[in-house]
């Protein structure tokens, strides 16, 4: 079996719940620490002026969306279905990472940081409550994944070289 490489172990540590797992279960967690008020939250959420984040994310998700046509017209806009949380394996690895940064957060190291959770909150405990949580909270701060496959093989849409399959018409899939 195939190991996940380790990475930088200043920022992985050993041993505790965001040690690289074995290939064969994929889903890094990582967390982004920010200390100062970034909205990032879905606007359905409010959270206090002032306020920090530890923001979840997952390395490799293993829900897939679609990009599709909406007609041969091409000035109607696409069908996008990111497909966010589609996967339960996705929904499970985003719990363990909110309950890794309710660890993080509870250290003394953030006692004089730390006012009371604003989210998910003291009420998301429990077996399904933080499941429910992450699928309404989860959204996508697009950086992470781009939107197509590249290599060799059926299921790449670009080919080494980044020309897009079954096209000459359409350019590089990336900005120049």
């Amino acid at each position: 079996m195939e190991d996940v490489p380790d990475g930088d172990p200043h920022y992985r540590g050993r041993g505790g719940p965001n040690t690289p797992r074995p290939a064969a279960d994929p889903n890094p967690i990582y967390l982004h620490f920010m200390c100062i008020h970034v909205p990032f939250h879905l606007p359905t959420f409010t959270v206090p002026e002032g306020s920090w984040t530890i923001a979840v994310g997952l390395a490799r998700p293993a829900s897939r969306g679609t990009l599709r046509l909406r007609s041969a017209d091409p000035a109607d806009k696409p069908l996008i279905d990111p497909g966010y949380l589609a996967e339960q394996a996705d929904v499970e690895a985003m719990v363990r990472g909110v309950e890794l940064a309710r660890e993080v957060a509870a250290a003394s190291a953030f006692d004089d940081w730390r006012g009371p959770e604003a989210l998910p909150g003291t009420r998301v405990r429990g077996a399904e409550a933080p499941r429910e949580f992450t699928r309404r909270a989860a959204g996508s701060y697009f950086h992470p994944a781009g939107t197509s496959r590249m290599g060799i093989g059926p299921g790449a849409v670009v080919d080494p070289d980044l020309r897009v399959r079954g096209s000459t018409a359409c350019g590089s899939p990336t900005p120049r």
